[in-house]
């Protein structure tokens, strides 16, 4: 049986970004929405400089082109890229040096349509302000990467997309929950644990198999 509240359970209530038209997808069980909203409010208690570099470690491998940029500051948003997705949940991670785009999806292959229109919002947003764009997307496992592998490819093809050689990759909702685990453990804070609990439960009880 799942924990009382937790599929209830929603980060930042307060946060003017939850108005009607976000509140109907958080409200639609079959949607990444909630999920989504509460991974990443939940991984932005912490500095972005703190935690946005492991999540690209984790998503891009160790030697991509963002490693070494700076990441205090950036801002976490949701719903924030104009973008409209029927499979996915668009995120955000806008920073002074780079600026990633995630979707974050509750299907082992995103449209290929879909993750296209993100990647090119990446580039064209991060060529404004003459920084380094990336994408992630965020799925349920790694057991389906053939899947996944030959739709990013799809979706990255062609010169428009050079920006982002190197900076495409993926995370699942496991490995999101790692992350915040290690940040609950490496700083005792008795609010963002029980935040990070609740996560952890929500996400476990969406995916069974994830072992947290």
């Amino acid at each position: 049986m799942s924990e009382p509240g937790s599929d209830a359970f929603l980060a930042d209530p307060q946060n003017p970004a939850l108005n009607s038209a976000t509140m109907m997808r958080v409200g639609d069980p079959q949607r990444p929405d909630r999920l989504a909203w509460n991974t990443f409010r939940t991984l932005a208690l912490w500095d972005t400089d703190v935690w946005v570099p492991r999540l690209l470690d984790i998503g891009l491998g160790g030697d991509h082109p963002v490693a070494d940029v700076e990441w205090s500051g950036a801002s976490v948003q949701l719903w924030a890229t104009g973008l409209e997705l029927d499979q996915g949940s668009d995120v955000l991670i806008d920073g002074p040096e780079a600026l990633v785009v995630c979707v974050a999806t509750v299907v082992a292959a995103p449209m290929s349509g879909e993750l296209r229109g993100a990647m090119t919002k990446a580039v064209s947003d991060a060529a404004l302000g003459g920084r380094k764009p990336a994408f992630l997307a965020v799925v349920p496992r790694r057991d389906d990467e053939a899947q996944l592998q030959a739709a990013l490819e799809a979706a990255a093809a062609g010169d428009e997309f050079d920006a982002l050689t190197d900076a495409v990759g993926w995370v699942t909702w496991h490995e999101l929950g790692e992350l915040a685990l290690d940040l609950a453990e490496e700083e005792e804070d008795s609010l963002r644990a029980d935040q990070v609990h609740l996560l952890v439960t929500q996400m476990q009880d969406r995916y069974p198999d994830i072992n947290l």
